[in-house]
C-alpha cells in the first residue's frame, strides 16, 4: 500500500471529531432555524414553497419576480448602451425585464421593472 494513503486504523478518533465539528449537521441546521422539529427535508420544502408562493420579499416583488429581474440583468441581452435608454431582455428574449433611463454620466434616473410572464 502506498505511504500516503489513509486507512481506517490509521485515522485517530480526534481527527474524525474535528472533521465532524466542521460539518453542518442537522442539529446545526435546527439551531439556525430556531426550531427543534424541522429536518433538512422540511427546510428544503419550505424554501421551495416560498419560491412558488406570491409572498412578497421586497415591496411588491416575489422571490420569483426578483430572480427573473436578476437573471435578465446578469444574463439577458442588453440594448441602448451609450444612449439614455437601456433595456435588459429576459433570457428567453421575449420581454424587456428592465428599462432604465440614464443621464449623461450613466446614472439611472428612472427604472421600470417587468417580472411578469410574457404575453
Amino acid at each position: 500500500m502506498p505511504t500516503d494513503w489513509i486507512t481506517a486504523a490509521g485515522l485517530k478518533a480526534d481527527a474524525v471529531a474535528e472533521i465532524q465539528n466542521g460539518l453542518a449537521l442537522e442539529a446545526t441546521l435546527q439551531a439556525i432555524r430556531g426550531a427543534s422539529g424541522d429536518t433538512l427535508e422540511t427546510l428544503s420544502n419550505e424554501i421551495a414553497a416560498k419560491m412558488a408562493t406570491a409572498e412578497n420579499i421586497e415591496g411588491t416583488y416575489t422571490l420569483k419576480d426578483a430572480i427573473r429581474i436578476i437573471l435578465a440583468f446578469a444574463a439577458g441581452k442588453v440594448s441602448g448602451g451609450g444612449t439614455s435608454s437601456i433595456k435588459f431582455r429576459s433570457t428567453g428574449d421575449d420581454v424587456d425585464r428592465i428599462q432604465a433611463t440614464v443621464d449623461s454620466s450613466g446614472n439611472r434616473t428612472a427604472v421600470t421593472l417587468n417580472p411578469n410572464d410574457p404575453i
